[in-house]
């Protein structure tokens, strides 16, 4: 995964309950607080369920990461990019989630949903948008505004949902994504923006996920339309902010730089974060979290090695051609 996904061992150092904040804001992240969570499942001890939150933010940033880096890929990497993302997400995220017990009624769905849109609003946004402004970098500054602007409207329609599944009406249509293309690009803005940015693209991949979550809940329990809000809300999270901030952050390099990345991150995933996580959970009676974790380490394992081999399939082959002698 990435670099700053590293920051879960050292917060697990000094106490579970850090590994959220820690994960949310990458590290120098001044005054960055970490967004409103769903209420977590019962029956698991405070740091087996701090460690799932923190796991739950890494795998879906994991995703809206390796599939910004499979835009910007040629094949066959754009496949390997593509197949871990998706196991990122469906087979890592989706595990977390439902050991977390991250979906449950569709009104509390909703609810968490308004909390996170309204801090987004209210409380994330608006300072990285002063203190972009401030620093003169004016493009990253719009964009938190525009930012916050649409995570009010999201607000809105879940609060209208909230009341159309409670009291009678209609939920609201999804919002129209309008998708920013990932490019290849450097960050020419402060280290402070720059910092801010991650924090807002770690936030944004994780509502992206979540709503995903809830959307599958809603349409199990036959609520339609309000999967399509969730889904279609998950996707502006996503296809539209995540891009933009990736963009301005300069996440996407070269195709080396992208590996190295991936490499780093799995590495630390698989023989640090994970085992770490694991030993607690064992620590603390929770064996079946514990050997989720395990599992998840030996996936990662394996996908570093992927990105390994295929970083040694971008090294040219140096040396003059030996020429097989000719048969007398």
């Amino acid at each position: 995964m990435d670099k700053t996904r590293t920051g879960w061992s050292r917060a697990t150092a000094i106490g579970a309950g850090a590994v959220a904040v820690a994960l949310l804001a990458p590290a120098g992240a001044a005054g960055a607080q970490s967004a409103p969570v769903p209420p977590a499942g019962a029956n698991l001890n405070q740091a087996t369920l701090s460690n799932l939150l923190a796991a739950m933010q890494g795998e879906s940033y994991a995703y809206a990461k390796y599939d910004a880096y499979r835009q910007v890929a040629s094949r066959p990497l754009a496949g390997l990019w593509s197949r871990t993302a998706n196991t990122e997400l469906r087979d890592h995220f989706a595990g977390f989630a439902a050991a977390y017990k991250l979906a449950g009624t569709n009104a509390a769905n909703l609810q968490a949903a308004i909390a996170g849109e309204n801090y987004e609003t209210t409380l994330m946004y608006p300072p990285f948008a002063a203190r972009a402004a401030a620093a003169g970098d004016k493009q990253a500054a719009q964009l938190f505004n525009e930012i916050a602007a649409d995570e009010a409207d999201h607000r809105d329609f879940f609060g209208q949902a909230l009341a159309a599944i409670t009291t009678g009406g209609s939920v609201p249509s999804a919002p129209t994504v309008q998708p920013v293309k990932i490019v290849v690009s450097t960050s020419n803005v402060s280290a402070q923006t720059k910092n801010d940015l991650l924090t807002a693209m770690h936030g944004e991949a994780f509502a992206h996920a979540k709503y995903l979550a809830y959307a599958q809940a809603a349409r199990a329990r036959g609520s339609a339309r309000l999967a399509q809000l969730f889904t279609g809300t998950s996707n502006v999270e996503l296809r539209e902010h995540f891009a933009a901030e990736a963009n301005l952050a300069g996440l996407a390099g070269s195709s080396r730089a992208n590996l190295l990345d991936a490499v780093s991150g799995e590495t630390a995933e698989a023989t640090v974060i994970y085992p770490d996580a694991a030993q607690q959970a064992y620590q603390a009676g929770d064996r079946a979290v514990g050997n989720l974790f395990m599992e998840t380490a030996h996936d990662e394992a394996r996908h570093a090695t992927g990105f390994i081999n295929a970083l040694w399939s971008l090294v040219p082959i140096r040396g003059p051609m030996v020429k097989s002698p000719s048969p007398r």
